[in-house]
């Protein structure tokens, strides 16, 4: 089982396109309104910006000048996602997309490892594209190695914990807090370190029973993938149809009257419907808001009504 992920998807994207973004340019992309962080250059990270910090926050400060923030461009990377996924269609009988920068993909064990490395270099060479993947025998052991492929320079991209003995593997669970496993969210995780289970190779030594009566079947599987037992389904069906779509930009300029509003509001609307029509999809309910930029606080909000 392997793991490829992009990364930094949206920046490495934009990168793709204008080289002047390359390291080591520190750039980051904002949220649909130019509002927060929500992807950055492994520059940016280094420079401490955090995930879902406020532009305004950031933007008039000295030692973040030379930070490039570009408005999210959805279209771009949704295109350069799908790519990705034709390409690797070429090495996988099996493919599951994951996210709009993952897929699992189910490649020959006996040469796995430079499968994944032709792969990450045919992505690198046909789309510009910065990929690591993680290989282990199930999912959750994959999501693991990919994580470790991003974060070791050594592995050169590519993480393989099938070939690892199993003191090996127990040695990363071990330090590896329960938080960091596929599945366990905060709150589940605040839950198990008061039980005892602090770390991936205690949860991997788990009963899987208890873990069930814990909490439920999901959290026994992860102890069963943990130990190297595949029982999450590779799923290569398309995944469900949104059941939201939401685009917002900024207006551009200061909007005097209804008209201006107007205009911005069927400017929004003509991408959503493409949108729309392209996963064959009809809307039940259309909402459109406006709201005063950050340095208008004063105004008040006003939504249109619901149709």
């Amino acid at each position: 089982m392997g793991l490829v992920d992009v990364r930094s998807m949206y920046v490495s994207c934009e990168r793709v396109f204008n080289p002047q973004l390359r390291s080591p340019r520190v750039t980051v992309v904002l949220s649909n309104n130019d509002g927060c962080v929500i992807a950055r250059s492994q520059e940016a990270k280094d420079r401490g910006i955090a995930m879902g910090t406020p532009w305004f926050q950031l933007r008039d400060r000295p030692d973040m000048a030379d930070v490039v923030a570009l408005s999210s461009n959805y279209e771009l990377y949704g295109s350069m996602s799908e790519k990705m996924i034709s390409l690797l269609a070429e090495y996988a009988a099996w493919m599951h997309p994951y996210s709009i920068d993952e897929a699992f993909i189910i490649l020959p064990r006996d040469n796995a490892t430079n499968v994944a490395r032709t792969i990450q270099a045919d992505i690198a060479q046909c789309l510009g594209l910065p990929v690591t993947v993680g290989l282990g025998t199930p999912k959750t052991l994959a999501k693991i190695a990919s994580t470790r492929a991003k974060d070791h320079q050594p592995f050169g991209g590519v993480c393989n914990l099938a070939e690892w003995s199993e003191n090996q593997v127990n040695a990363v669970l071990d330090k590896l807090p329960v938080d960091e496993v596929w599945g366990v969210g905060r709150r589940l995780s605040e839950r198990l370190r008061a039980a005892g289970v602090a770390t991936g190779g205690d949860l991997k030594r788990c009963d899987p029973a208890w873990l069930r009566r814990f909490h439920a079947l999901p959290l026994a599987q992860s102890a069963h993938e943990l130990a190297g037992t595949p029982v999450i389904d590779f799923d290569d069906s398309p995944t469900d149809a949104p059941k939201a779509m939401v685009f917002s930009r900024l207006m551009g300029t200061r909007a005097t009257g209804a008209e201006d509003v107007a205009a911005a509001l069927t400017a929004a609307a003509h991408p959503l419907s493409q949108r729309l029509r392209a996963q064959g999809m009809k809307a039940a309910m259309i909402t459109a808001g406006v709201a005063p930029g950050i340095m208008m606080r004063s105004h008040t909000r006003r939504c249109a009504p619901r149709g």
